[in-house]
């Protein structure tokens, strides 16, 4: 499944960032896929995991404890993916005019690397992993959106930093992350993790925000 997914990202999101972009910034566009799909790696275990062993060894309270795991993603997936913009930032090698293909390709590379991590988790899920490939439709839907979505979070961020207005860029890309990931911690309130119908629901979800936030940047 994981080798389907990917494939369709590349050819449906990777084929018009290729084909609709300029020839002059391909070159970059296709670093910055390269350099983003180890970044989803270090966002994980070298400041997700890193940042949950300090948290938990201060808090005590499991609620607390559990509200504060609910920024664990926006916060650490959306700083890293800034970071690999930095060297193009303040050497001014980014073409504001085609900004928002910078952020597709670099979110294509990101959420590439989500995929690939997420196929080595449910692998060892005895039940997922016994499923046919064709009962992970929900999963298959929900990667191609995020795909979508991590290049949309990066392209606002990046649109308010450009402007300067850096707390606004931070606050989008962890907002709207924050948003999108609503059912995910609902599913742990209510026990819904291995019901099947919570992750069609979350693929529903998923597509929401994708609309939105099409209206919102796109259009």
């Amino acid at each position: 499944m994981a080798i389907i997914t990917t494939c369709l990202a590349l050819g449906l999101i990777g084929g018009i960032v290729t084909f609709k972009s300029p020839n002059r910034i391909k070159l970059v566009l296709f670093l910055l896929f390269l350099a983003n799909f180890p970044i989803f790696f270090f966002a994980y275990f070298g400041l997700r995991l890193p940042l949950d062993e300090i948290i938990r060894s201060f808090i005590t309270n499991n609620d607390i404890y559990g509200l504060i795991k609910n920024f664990y993603a926006p916060v650490t997936e959306e700083s890293s993916k800034l970071l690999v913009f930095l060297p193009l930032y303040f050497f001014r090698k980014i073409d504001f005019d085609h900004l928002h293909w910078y952020a597709f390709a670099a979110g294509l590379g990101f959420g590439t690397g989500e995929i690939w991590f997420l196929a080595s988790v449910f692998a060892q899920d005895p039940y997922i992993s016994s499923l046919p490939w064709y009962f992970l439709g929900g999963f298959l839907i929900e990667r191609l959106c995020v795909c979508f979505l991590h290049g949309s979070f990066l392209y606002g961020s990046l649109y308010y930093i450009f402007y300067k207005k850096y707390a606004y860029g931070l606050l989008y890309g962890f907002g709207f992350h924050l948003l999108t990931n609503f059912p995910i911690y609902v599913s742990y309130v209510i026990d819904l993790q291995e019901n099947m119908i919570w992750i069609y629901l979350l693929s529903f979800w998923v597509v929401i925000m994708v609309g939105i936030i099409m209206m919102y940047v796109v259009v």
